[in-house]
């Protein structure tokens, strides 16, 4: 339920359930999730290069959305496994 203050009550066990909690009892934070920011620092060399032909350093993943968008490009990156998997030999664990 939720107060007059707009706070989230659980109906079960009037624990005021906060940002990142299990929305069902027993309560506790959620750790499991990731979120992905929109920094990156990536020096890209063709296609949305500088107008010289140098390579351009991008530091938002949105700045290059934007730029492949006003040059008509469009980001393809693809994941092809290999003998009816979803494994590949050039795929590494990143942790």
């Amino acid at each position: 339920m939720i107060t007059p203050e707009g706070d989230t009550v659980c109906d079960k066990c009037n624990k005021t359930i906060e940002w990142g909690d299990w929305p069902f009892c027993p309560h506790g934070k959620n750790v499991s999730y990731n979120a992905v920011g929109d920094e990156c620092d990536v020096w890209i060399r063709h296609g949305i290069c500088n107008d010289d032909g140098t390579p351009k350093h991008y530091t938002r993943k949105d700045d290059i959305k934007k730029a492949a968008k006003k040059a008509g490009l469009t980001n393809m990156v693809r994941h092809v496994g290999e003998n009816g998997t979803d494994k590949a030999r050039h795929t590494t664990r990143w942790y």
